[in-house]
This record gives structure tokens, sequence and C-alpha cells, in this order.
């Protein structure tokens, strides 16, 4: 049912200790410094008849427990349920462990982890409690210059990842294509004033200047120009980017996208009547058979790795686990909807989705509510390359995938009605 919009936006600073260990790397490394600091970014919208809450938080992954807590907590403090609420992690590589995924139970900060979820429910507090009459509308735009698909193949018939050391005589070109689309999703007051810009992107947030350094990577930059630029709050929803990389360092890339959103923003016809949709459903998702250490694949696609990728295979195996229980959603503005998935999305996943939704706009965001790891394509499993070596980062089944595109692209066709 359409209404009368409000939107409130809510910040709060989530930045860990310097001396804590940075995920997002094989082996965990301690941090020495602070580049940027880390955010739980809140937008809330509310019509009168149904309120959601989208929350974006600087941190590479973020695991079903933390997000049902703050979920709980802020269905208490605020009444949105949680089946209204969408959390997703920025995938930034310079952010405090949040999971034993290639890591130690030790390298997590557990007086940093026990206060996590109250923050990110803080910052959706803060957002009702900011509510103004309000427009929304969006638009997408292009950048085609900042990402690359990080997946290539060898003459030898192997697909291997771009940053590994390979001799460019052997490389016969990328398996893919990324998603040049950049979403933006803009709110104004009344009186023209920016409230909110919401943009997804499909880039893995993984380019630091010091790799020592907490680091929001690209999206922080791009918040500190937009918001310099126009006001409001600015957060970033990642897309289908689990096999899709930078090109170059964060502040160019941040310049790149920065540009391509303001040259968008004065494009979006804003209204104030809107609808607002949400619906949540748990997926069930099969594992692979962890009966025996795959030791060839190791050797073959990250030989440097092999200590590692054989610790997290014996987890795995010791775990015994034939499935894991997770989740999508689906919130809806008017003809725009963002798809929220479990894990690290391949592009071809998230495209697919975006083909078959019966929205005007759908803006897939991947990390959203659980970590499940990656979830390649089928066809990635038959190539290899490091996205479907055994580890509890990457676990689920060949057909996952798809089990995540139809339940999608189902959601999206029973929100807009028409499933």
């Amino acid at each position: 049912m359409a209404g009368t919009l409000k939107v409130g936006t809510g910040v709060i600073d989530i930045t860990p200790p310097i001396g804590v260990s940075l995920a997002g790397g094989l082996r965990a490394r301690k941090s020495t410094g602070i580049q940027t600091n880390l955010y739980a970014k809140a937008t809330v919208f509310d019509n009168g008849e149904t309120a959601i809450c989208l929350i974006a938080v600087d941190l590479c992954v973020l695991g079903r427990d933390y997000v049902d807590k703050a979920t709980a907590l802020i269905e208490e403090r605020t009444g949105i349920p949680p089946e209204n609420v969408m959390v997703t992690a920025s995938h930034t590589h310079a952010g405090p462990y949040t999971s034993p995924v290639f890591g130690k139970e030790e390298d997590r900060d557990q007086e940093y982890l026990a206060i996590l979820s109250r923050y990110i429910a803080d910052s959706a507090a803060i957002a009702q409690q900011n509510l103004v009459a309000a427009q929304v509308g969006s638009a997408s735009g292009k950048e085609e210059t900042s990402s690359h698909y990080r997946r290539v193949k060898l003459k030898a018939g192997h697909v291997r990842n771009t940053w590994m050391k390979l001799d460019p005589d052997e490389v016969v070109g990328p398996v893919g294509e990324i998603d040049p689309e950049l979403g933006v999703m803009l709110t104004r007051d009344m009186e023209g004033n920016a409230v909110s810009v919401i943009f997804n992107y499909t880039l893995h947030a993984n380019c630091h200047d010091d790799r020592a350094l907490i680091d929001g990577s690209y999206p922080s930059r791009v918040a500190k120009i937009v918001e310099g630029e126009i006001g409001g709050m600015t957060s970033y929803t990642p897309g289908a980017c689990g096999n899709i990389n930078p090109v170059g360092k964060p502040d160019p890339i941040a310049r790149a996208l920065s540009d391509e959103i303001l040259r968008v923003i004065p494009k979006i016809e804003t209204t104030s009547d809107v609808a607002l949709r949400a619906k949540k459903v748990s997926v069930e998702l099969p594992l692979r058979d962890f009966s025996r250490c795959r030791t060839e694949a190791i050797r073959r696609d990250w030989p440097e790795g092999e200590d590692v990728f054989t610790e997290e295979w014996q987890k795995l195996h010791e775990a015994g686990d034939t499935s894991v229980e997770t989740s999508v959603q689906v919130l809806a503005i008017n003809d725009t909807a963002f798809a929220a998935t479990p894990g690290e999305l391949f592009v071809e996943i998230g495209r697919e989705i975006k083909e078959r939704s019966p929205f005007e706009r759908t803006y897939v965001v991947e990390l959203a509510n659980d970590y499940v790891g990656y979830v390649p394509t089928r066809v990635a499993f038959e190539e290899g390359g490091y996205e479907v070596l055994d580890a509890r980062s990457s676990k689920v089944g060949p057909e996952a995938g798809e089990i995540v595109r139809d339940r999608c692209v189902k959601l999206l066709h029973e929100v807009a009605g028409d499933g």
C-alpha cells in the first residue's frame, strides 16, 4: 500500500581498536593504525503502513548470529520486524575478524564482537528517531573502468585468479564479464535537501593503500565525496561481486564512482507517494562432500596456501554437515527492489536475478543477513580456481547458486504481486 513517506538515517562508528586482527586474507594480520573509520549506516523508510530498514556495515562479513541479535533488538526498540530489516557487509578486507574463517578463534576480538550487534541496532534506532517527510527515487548509471573479471583461462585449460603469479603469454583471457551497473537510490526532504544516497555496485572492496591499516576501502571514500558534495548520508550495498575485483587503488575508484553517482542524481525523479514491501524466507543450501581433502586442487590453484586450505578442509570434514540453512530477502520501494543474498555471489547469478526480476530496477545485494561463503556458478566448479577450493568460506555445492537465483526470482515476483 502506498503512503506518504518519511525517511531517517542513523550512523554509528564501529571502528575497532588498533591492534585487532584484520580479515580478508588467508592469514590474519595485526592492524597498526586507522586509514578510515568504519560505520554502521541505517536508512529507515516509513509510509505510515509499513516500515523497512536497510543497514550497511563496514565489515568483511557478518554471520547470521550477529544479524539475528541485531534485528531482534531493532524490533524491540523500533517495532520494525526482522523480515523488514536488511543488514549487509561491505566486504572491506581491512576490517576486524567477525568470522573464524581463514583465522583462529584468538584472532577475533571478543570484547568488540560482544557489543557489535548493539551498535548495529543503535544505527536503526537513531534512523527512526530522525524520520522526516521525504521523497525517494532511483536510477542507474554505469562505471566500466573500476572493475575486472578476476578469473582467467590459461592455454593449459585451467582457470586461475588474476592476483596469482601468471605468465601473460599463457593467459587466454577472462571467462566472464563484469556488471557495470551503478544503482543509485536518493531520498530528499520536502525542501529538496539530500537525506540519503544508497549506491549498489558489483565490485569487491578489497583495495587498500596499506594492508596494515583499518580501512573501509573505496565505499568509505565514495561516501565522503558524495556527502561532501550534496550532504545527507551515503551508504553502500555490494552487488554480486564474488568474482569481480578492483582495478587499481581505492581513491581513483572512489572518484570514478562518485562522479557517476553525482551525474545520475540530477536525473532521479522522486516521489513521496511510496509503496514499501518486504519479505524474507529461509533457504537450505546443500554442502559439498568433504570426505577427502582435494590436495591436488590446492597445489594447482593456490600452493602457497596448502596449510591453510588443508586445515579448512579438516574443520569441514569433522563438522560433518551436509547443508546450511540461510535466507534470501527482498525489500521493495516502489519500482526498485533490493534482493538480499547471503554469500559472495558470482556476477553471473546476480545478472540472471536482475534479468528475471519483474521490477524496473533490481539491485542484488550479496553478504546480506548471513555469510555462507562463495556461491559460484555450476561451471566454476568444473573450471577450478580459488573460489571453489574447499574452505569454510567456500563450502556450498554446485547447485547452490541456482537455488539462490531461483528463490530470489520467485520472491521478487511474490513481492511484486504476480507470484
